[in-house]
């Protein structure tokens, strides 16, 4: 089932709401996040004619996650992506910002991707490169509203 950015935009902002809410290292208000970050990311590169029609974005690994004001948080770590025979990873870093009544998203800036090595070069539990999280170039940003 195909989801839209008006689906899951809702739920990035109940999930921040929720990880702000509760202490940092509560594992299941991360895991939530993690998860709708997770979807948020799969439909903005769905959109994206270079991102292939049989890939998916499977889940989210966060190497970190911030507080980013009183209603935001900034995320880094891997993106687990895959296609019916392989999965893979790449790296990505988001801020994403909630109303402050924390039931609307009210922005965000999502990065995916190395462009110095590639798409779909890493595979899953593979040693990833040296070089992220620090990406000077990212295959796909995406940006939307204030955060």
């Amino acid at each position: 089932m195909a989801r839209t950015l008006d689906q899951v935009e809702p739920r990035v902002a109940a999930a921040i709401a929720r990880y702000l809410a509760k202490d940092a290292s509560e594992a299941d208000s991360a895991g939530v996040l993690g998860q709708a970050v997770a979807a948020l990311i799969g439909v903005l590169l769905d959109g994206d004619d270079r991102w292939s029609q049989y890939w998916w974005v499977d889940d989210v690994l966060p190497d970190r996650v911030d507080r980013d004001g009183a209603t935001g948080v900034a995320l880094s770590g891997l993106v687990i992506t895959a296609d019916e025979h392989h999965q893979w990873i790449e790296p990505f870093q988001a801020t994403l910002a909630t109303s402050p009544s924390g039931t609307e998203l009210t922005g965000y800036e999502v990065s995916v991707g190395d462009a110095a090595t590639g798409l779909a070069t890493v595979r899953y539990g593979g040693r990833r490169p040296m070089e992220w999280p620090d990406i000077p170039a990212w295959l796909f940003s995406f940006r939307r509203g204030t955060r």
